[in-house]
């Protein structure tokens, strides 16, 4: 299955480890959602404001729900890309994000996974203005580097 027409926003290239596969050389299920943090990780790296600088200003933003579909086994020694396709304001307090996992540009699986912000007392808050905007500017590549 090729990978979807849309382009994606941001794009993370991960060399799947021996660790990550079972007997068969077959990556685990459970690797995937490390896989995706990976990105998600990178992408804030990437323009700048990496999860350590988020935190030291308070903000906590825990996955509320991980939802995978596997299509297509990755294998030792794969060279996959992370794909985050889009990030997506639910509601004042929730956001998603949507992914392809794909190799030479067949998709092994989509995914996508639910935050929130939350306080010192991790009960969900309003999603800070500050992200908002953040999340805008990526969305649009202004933030993002190569755009």
């Amino acid at each position: 299955m090729p990978s979807s027409k849309r382009s994606p926003l941001f794009s993370h290239n991960i060399k799947v480890r021996y660790a990550e596969t079972d007997q068969m050389g077959i990556v685990h299920h459970s690797v995937y959602v490390v896989y995706l943090e990976a990105a998600r990780t990178e992408l804030w790296d990437s323009i700048g404001y990496p999860y350590s600088v988020m935190e030291k200003e308070g903000f906590i933003v825990p996955v509320v729900s991980v939802n995978i579909r596997y299509m297509r086994p990755a294998y030792y020694g794969d060279i996959i890309t992370v794909n985050i396709m889009d990030l997506v304001i639910d509601s004042r307090i929730k956001f998603h994000y949507e992914y392809e996992v794909v190799r030479n540009g067949e998709i092994l699986a989509t995914a996508t996974t639910e935050h929130v912000f939350v306080n010192e007392k991790f009960r969900p808050i309003r999603i800070p203005e500050k992200f908002l905007k953040i999340i805008e500017g990526i969305k649009s590549g202004e933030l993002l580097p190569d755009k």
